[in-house]
């Protein structure tokens, strides 16, 4: 290091260095790597980069200016590959995708058969770490290994990432009793902090809980905001086991409250329905404003009811009808027995003839079974024609009876057939007299049906209005039914939503209480923050962390409020440098002590504002020792400070737009 910084005195609230058990980071990159495709060596080489512990800045250097003064190109700087620098190392660290689908797109149109290596330290220990940048390969994290043990190497380890994955989360999540996210029930990952860790730039720092942004194509799990909140209390270790199980019942209480509400205007809408339809059945007033009238509703039902009986009996009463009926039945009665003895005979017959086809060989089946009868004179013997087997001299052949006899045989079994026949004869006749009983049976049964009619035709206006009274009865007893059920539910869901606030106004009495004890540490973190935002801003101004129930809200004052985009950004800078110096400061956060920021410049920040980034975190570099038990990764295209634009935080190669290889991966995509 060529120089010592003076830092403008701001007293950090507690001493910057590390705890002992947190001399280190859980997990950080130290090396990173890029092939268009193996085996893995120089003339496949796109990029090496070497990373350390502390702080670490990707610059992405202006242009130069043009002649005559003219301004730089307004892409200087950009599409440089600095984004990609930090898309391929949280895909080192198990992110699923390394860049954008347009990005992915054009890298494997041009190599489709890339890789990206990484060296990553976690709880002290080496990891290879390999993911494929084409399509097909799996990844793989070998313990122990070096990108250099690749060289010359055509296939890859086969090493799962599995392994590499569960030691991650050991590392940074491996103490922490309860891992259930109380807001959504899900389990805590180490995906969830990376997002946290390592926000997309295209979220443009806009907020404390904006990682992920869609157009990024991360792939990353979808986190509520709720869920996210649960991971930064975890993660910063202000969460008891107690608050996580209050806050856990707060969400299903919240959640069951929430589907109570909605549930209000759904039965609403079904009450005044059911209440309009009855009205316009019955015609009849029911109000939806007052008690329901149930009684006076099933007493008009039940006139409706005996009405229809009334009319139903004006017309059973009739002499002739009641006559006319009872001959149409016992006609259709004498129907159905004819056809019955009409299909039985039609049956016999039928099989009758079955046997007779088959006894005279006139069904294919019964011209094998003779053919076979022809050929194979013993049973088990072989099925060779006779006259061959006569002609080789078989003496199973000889054993058969001559011709005639067999023949003789044949024309026994013709014969019986006869009697077959005459009994298939006399079913013949029967089957033609059930018939013609069942067709004068029919006309009887129409006939009666025709005069039955006739004699009904003076009641059909009675018929429909006993059949419509009937249907208009049936009918509102259905409404009533559901509108009876729907008043209930209401009843029942006004009941769970007072029940639902009266919970969750005692579980945030209790969340107050439970916070109240472990008050002190979330002061301490606000303190953190304070100082973290002084040294951005000056020491004018005043800063904190409300921990208010279940939101997280930092805030910032300078003669009030302030709350302008720039300082937003701030906001969120701050809270994230404050998260990773609380990581290594006290032990009872689950951080990986590693904290990634893609271009934070492009948020509106100013020029002094952005330096003073830099500087604070030089300064806490200093401050924690020899060796920084922290990793930060910053890429800007504004320059950095003057004394912080070298090594060893200034990363190796800087990156131009002039020329492609000055580029990341030193081409055109």
């Amino acid at each position: 290091m060529e120089r010592q910084t003076e830092f403008p005195f701001i007293a950090a609230p507690v001493p910057l260095n590390p705890v002992e058990t947190r001399l280190h980071p859980a997990v950080w990159v130290e090396k990173l790597a890029v092939y268009k495709g193996l085996p893995v060596g120089g003339a496949n080489r796109l990029r090496v980069i070497t990373l350390r512990r502390g702080m670490n800045i990707l610059w992405a250097e202006p242009g130069a200016q043009r002649a005559r003064g003219e301004p730089r190109a307004r892409v200087s700087g950009h599409a440089t590959g600095k984004t990609t620098f930090c898309r391929l190392i949280r895909y080192i660290l198990g992110e699923p995708s390394f860049g954008s689908e347009t990005f992915r797109a054009g890298f494997r149109k041009k190599f489709d058969q890339g890789w990206v290596f990484g060296e990553v330290w976690v709880d002290r220990r080496r990891w290879l770490v390999g993911r494929p940048l084409g399509i097909g390969p799996q990844g793989f994290a070998v313990k122990n290994g070096r990108i250099e043990d690749l060289e010359g190497l055509s296939t890859m380890p086969r090493d799962a990432l599995s392994e590499y994955r569960k030691a991650i989360e050991s590392a940074v999540l491996g103490d922490l009793r309860q891992k259930e996210l109380p807001a959504t029930g899900e389990l805590f990952e180490w995906d969830m902090l990376l997002q946290w860790m390592a926000r997309d730039q295209e979220s443009r720092f806009g907020g404390l809980l904006n990682w992920r942004h869609t157009s990024s194509d991360s792939r990353s799990m979808e986190l509520q905001e709720a869920a996210k909140e649960n991971v930064v209390r975890l993660s910063l270790g202000l969460a008891s086991d107690t608050e996580q199980g209050l806050m856990r019942d707060f969400s299903l209480a919240a959640a069951k409250h929430k589907t109570a509400i909605g549930k209000r205007s759904n039965l609403e809408y079904q009450i005044r329905t059911e209440i309009t339809r009855l009205a316009n059945l019955l015609k009849i007033e029911i109000s939806d404003e007052s008690p329901l009238p149930e009684e006076a509703v099933r007493q008009k039902i039940s006139e409706l009811e005996r009405e229809a009986e009334r009319v139903k009996q004006r017309i059973d009463q009739d002499e002739t009808i009641q006559r006319l009926r009872n001959e149409q039945n016992s006609a259709v009665e004498a129907m159905n027995s004819a056809h019955t003895r009409w299909t039985d005979a039609k049956e016999t017959a039928e099989a009758l003839q079955e046997e007779i086809d088959v006894a005279e060989g006139n069904k294919k089946e019964a011209e094998r079974a003779h053919k076979k009868r022809d050929w194979m004179p013993f049973r088990n013997h072989c099925s060779q024609p006779l006259t061959d087997e006569v002609r080789r001299e078989c003496r199973y052949a000889r054993l058969r009876k001559p011709d005639d006899a067999l023949d003789a045989e044949l024309e026994t079994l013709r014969n019986e057939t006869n009697p077959l026949k005459l009994e298939k004869a006399y079913r013949d006749r029967d089957v033609m007299r059930f018939y013609r009983e069942l067709e004068a049976c029919k006309a009887e049964a129409e006939r009666l049906k025709q005069e039955l009619e006739t004699a009904e035709s003076p009641y059909e206006p009675d018929q429909k209005r006993a059949a419509q009274l009937t249907d208009t009865a049936t009918t509102a007893r259905i409404h009533l039914q559901n509108l009876t059920g729907a008043l209930q539910q209401r009843e029942d869901n006004e009941r769970a939503i007072v029940e639902c606030a009266q919970s969750k106004a005692e579980i945030d009495r209790k969340l107050e209480a439970e916070k109240a004890q472990h008050g002190a540490r979330m002061r301490d973190f606000s303190n953190l923050f304070e100082f973290v935002v002084r040294e951005l801003l000056g020491s004018d101004v005043t800063a904190g962390v409300n921990f208010s129930g279940k939101t997280i809200q930092p805030y910032v004052n300078y003669h009030g409020r302030l709350d302008s985009a720039a300082l937003e950004t701030v906001r969120l800078l701050a809270f994230d440098i404050a998260s990773l110096t609380e990581g290594y400061i006290r032990d009872a956060a689950r951080l990986p002590r590693l904290l990634i920021h893609d271009s934070p410049r492009e948020a509106d920040l100013s020029v002094d504002i952005y330096h003073s980034l830099f500087r604070l975190m030089e300064r806490l570099e200093t401050e924690a020792g020899d060796v920084p038990p922290f990793q930060y990764i910053i890429t800007t295209t504004e320059p950095p400070p003057d004394g912080l634009r070298q090594s060893p935080w200034l990363l190796e190669p800087v990156l131009r737009t002039t020329n492609p290889e000055s580029r990341l991966l030193g081409v055109d995509l």
